[in-house]
């Protein structure tokens, strides 16, 4: 309801009353980082119904705040975090990629002034695995163009550590197609190389986007005869299946001063996957846990 509210706010013209507004005296001081809490906006990028109580309890335990958090339903698929202390917020938000059902989690800073609801989350941290890249041109320069030229170029592992690909953190549009192969020029040589994602969430093998499944695609809703798995211009080969601890344990060279909400690799973390799937019934009810992959 909300988010149809603030959709209508953008293509509705205001009548002259509602136009001329009001002005507000504040008499008492607005609230504090200490009342309102430290908060953050999550987006569950599915179109399928979830249970709110399950993702709540399930956001808590994973990731454990040291002095606490609450999660609100906002609307639909969106959510409010708020944290009772800031480095549980900046870690949360450092820690993603999250998943939940195989679904992705979408975290976002929210400024003071700012409608939760209005927050674009549509940019998530994600790590590719570049192939085909010839051996002289695995430099940290091209790492960093491939990886504005996919999203907004985040860190790169240390070149000691590559082998037959390299490694890069990239913030993507998740509202876009998964980029699956690239051309490169240098020169006067020319190659194509292609990418593998890390702990990919669901994706739609028939238009590469995030959020949905093949069977919840309009694409496929439209032309049925897309199913046909011969004619799928994607799939499963996209998801890297390689383990990240086999990359060099904690290192990585900061290739830019890049400030964005994600921040930067800090020795080894975990980014954690929930899936419901892969857990049992028990008294009645789906009990979630989960794992965490060490970096």
């Amino acid at each position: 309801m909300e988010a149809n509210l603030e959709r209508l706010k953008q293509t509705l013209a205001l009548t002259e009353d509602e136009e001329a507004g009001m002005e507000v005296v504040v008499t008492e001081r607005l609230g504090n980082d200490e009342q309102r809490g430290y908060p953050l906006v999550g987006r569950l990028l599915t179109p399928r119904a979830f249970r709110y109580d399950v993702l709540r309890s399930t956001l808590i335990a994973v990731i454990r705040p040291i002095r606490g958090m609450e999660v609100k339903l906002l609307s639909d698929h969106r959510f409010l975090l708020r944290f009772n202390d800031s480095a549980d917020r900046d870690r949360a938000l450092r820690g993603c990629l999250w998943a939940f059902d195989r679904n992705l989690v979408i975290l976002g800073a929210i400024k003071d002034e700012e409608n939760p609801l209005a927050v674009q989350l549509t940019w998530c941290p994600f790590y590719v695995h570049v192939h085909g890249l010839p051996l002289r041109w695995m430099t940290s320069e091209i790492a960093e163009s491939m990886g504005n030229r996919l999203g907004q170029f985040i860190e790169c592992d240390n070149p000691n550590s590559w082998g037959a690909t390299i490694r890069v953190r990239v913030a993507l549009d998740i509202s876009r197609p998964l980029k699956r192969f690239l051309k490169l020029r240098v020169a006067a040589h020319e190659v194509t190389v292609s990418f593998t994602y890390e702990r990919l969430p669901n994706f739609c093998y028939g238009c590469g986007v995030l959020g949905h499944i093949l069977r919840d695609c309009r694409k496929t809703i439209e032309d049925p005869d897309v199913v046909n798995s011969s004619e799928l211009q994607y799939g499963h080969w996209l998801r890297e299946s390689r383990s990240v601890g086999m990359s060099a344990p904690g290192i990585t060279q900061n290739l830019t001063s890049y400030n964005g909400p994600w921040g930067r690799s800090e020795g080894k973390r975990g980014a954690a996957i929930f899936d419901s799937r892969i857990f049992r019934q028990r008294l009645g009810i789906t009990c979630l846990m989960w794992r965490r992959n060490w970096r």
